[in-house]
């Protein structure tokens, strides 16, 4: 063999050496590294199942919660329109009596001022009907005056 037979191939075997050793060294280091990488994207994964399952449950209470809340307010609402029904009812229904208490009183203050017109009344024509009856008769003052109030009450009386 020559010369450069023998350094090709001892060149050659130095080169499967270091290539082995490199294969050896940085192939596991390599594995090692693509291992722990693997497994960080794994936890990653895990962690983002976790949190996306944890984010539908808080979507699924919070829509729960506004379900629960949108019942609330209508019915609420609803309470309110009743409320507000049977206050009216009941202000219509005092209001309704106030009027007819009016009316009634209106009325025994029309009935009154009449009964008290007619005894003005009853009295002037008493009084003009006595003035006559005192110049025709020509009475003195105590005897027209007696008859008179005898009449008087016997018209006032009925």
């Amino acid at each position: 063999m020559s010369l450069i037979e023998k350094i090709f191939e001892t060149n050659v075997i130095n080169l499967s050496i270091v290539i082995f050793i490199l294969v050896s060294v940085v192939g596991n280091a390599l594995t090692e590294s693509l291992s722990a990488r693997r497994e960080t994207v794994l936890l990653n994964l895990t962690e983002a199942d976790k949190k996306a399952t944890e984010a539908e449950e808080k979507l699924r209470l919070a829509k729960a919660d506004f379900e629960t809340a949108k019942n609330k307010a209508i019915e609420l609402k609803e309470q309110n329109k009743k409320q507000a029904e049977n206050e009216k009812t009941k202000l219509l229904t005092i209001t309704d009596n106030e009027i007819q208490g009016l009316k009634k009183k209106k009325q025994e203050i029309l009935e009154l001022a009449y009964s008290q017109q007619k005894k003005e009344l009853i009295a002037k024509i008493a009084n003009a009907a006595l003035r006559i009856v005192k110049q025709r008769c020509k009475f003195d003052s105590n005897t027209g005056e007696k008859i008179a109030n005898f009449y008087l009450k016997l018209w006032t009386a009925s």
